[in-house]
């Protein structure tokens, strides 16, 4: 029976639905009706509104063990319009800003949002500003300014962004160290750059080699104390500027001898820009932190979640490999990684369909085969990035990959 137009709505909006069967008595589907006052919906919005249905089924039936929570219900091309309408993503390359500045527009736009999530902690967009207010008052109370370098060896935590950050928003250059390196490693860096502060923590600093470089040890009592008595509005330095040192990074250099590079604030507001452009990063992504801090891919993790309005996850697990990798990126619902083509390779045939959540992958510092392109790119975007410490982490992108296309570029 089909049912009778009555030209009239009881309500704004109603779905009717109803399981059909067949002649034997088994289900046959299921058939719908919609019916709605045109005083508040027109027919093109409610047709959207049934795709959006129809595409939340088609979910749950492709794979009974999707929770609701992770299904997309947004049409194809919703996204990028929604974010052209809606998402104040902040400054561009032209308008000349620092890394802070990114940052603080960040924290004004959503101060509630998550910025940073380790494990059960958390730290929204406005706690990590003001923590990282009062480590940057402490340390321009301790000299540090503008292009000055200050160290940070501490293991992947929550504390090691507000280091960072503190370090930047004081006008400062932050030199990540990873304190597992070897000594003779981290030696070298230190006794290189010559920084001015080691900010480190009780347990980084025992694993680290003796310098002369003074330490600041922010997990003890006395020095907890006076960072914690600091004010928390922004730090607002006349001399700050987006020409200025944002970090220091060393990389092997050609002959396998550790090579210092100074990178400045123009370089990271092109790149979150770039990044957004690119790689479709918003406020409702969530950016896995897998590189080491010592390493340039570690920056791209940090900027791109922190200059976005993004989440960045930082895992628990040390090694992130094969099926551990799988179930970081599928409990932490990750939506952005960077990986190298081996890491990739690592992880079983077929669990890739499984990262409903993961959009974006971006691979590098290694050839990429193209079977790797064929497993990985169904369904998501699949990029290969390519570039030298001294271009700011990234000098070139690929388009979006497929399978079929052959080697990437």
């Amino acid at each position: 029976p089909e049912p009778a137009a009555t030209g009239t709505s009881r309500f704004d909006l109603m779905f009717s639905l109803t399981e059909q069967h067949d002649a034997a008595g088994e289900p046959s589907g299921i058939t719908a009706m919609v019916e709605y006052s045109t005083d508040v919906f027109d027919r093109e919005t409610v047709e959207a509104l049934v795709a959006r249905l129809v595409r939340v089924l088609e979910q749950l039936v492709t794979d009974q063990d999707t929770r609701l929570d992770s299904i997309d219900v947004l049409l194809p091309g919703e996204r990028e319009r929604l974010l052209e309408r809606c998402n104040d993503a902040g400054p561009q390359p032209s308008e000349a800003v620092t890394f802070a500045e990114m940052f603080e527009h960040q924290v004004s736009r959503a101060p509630q949002e998550i910025a940073v999530e380790s494990g059960d902690r958390r730290l929204t967009y406005g706690e990590l500003d003001t923590k990282a207010n009062r480590l940057a008052r402490y340390l321009m109370d301790r000299g540090v300014g503008p292009d000055t370098v200050v160290a940070v060896a501490m293991e992947r935590t929550p504390e090691l962004v507000v280091a960072m950050l503190g370090v930047v928003k004081a006008g400062g250059a932050y030199l990540p160290v990873d304190p597992s390196y070897p000594a003779e490693r981290i030696g070298f860096m230190l006794g290189d750059a010559q920084p001015a502060l080691l900010l480190t923590d009780g347990p980084s600093a025992r694993m680290l080699p003796h310098s002369n470089v003074p330490q600041v040890l922010l997990d003890e009592e006395t020095t907890a104390a006076v960072v914690e008595a600091q004010l928390t509005d922004d730090v607002r330095g006349a001399s700050h500027s987006p020409a200025q040192a944002a970090y220091v990074i060393y990389t092997s250099g050609t002959t396998g001898r550790p090579k210092g590079t100074t990178v400045t604030h123009e370089g990271l507001a092109g790149l979150v820009a770039t990044q957004r452009e690119r790689l479709a990063v918003d406020f409702r992504s969530r950016v896995l932190q897998f590189a080491s801090p010592s390493f340039d891919a570690a920056v791209w993790e940090l900027v791109m979640a922190l200059g976005s309005g993004a989440t960045l996850v930082l895992p628990k697990h040390e090694v992130l490999v094969g099926d551990t990798l799988v179930e970081v990126l599928a409990e932490q619902r990750i939506t952005h990684v960077t990986l190298t083509p081996s890491v990739l390779e690592t992880v079983p045939t077929g669990l890739e369909s499984k990262l409903t959540d993961l959009v974006t992958i971006v691979v590098a510092s290694e050839a990429c085969s193209a079977g790797l392109v064929e497993r990985w790119s169904v369904g998501r975007r699949m990029v290969n990035a390519y570039g030298p410490t001294e271009s700011t982490v990234c000098v070139s992108m690929s388009g979006a990959l497929s399978g079929g296309d052959g080697v990437p570029p």
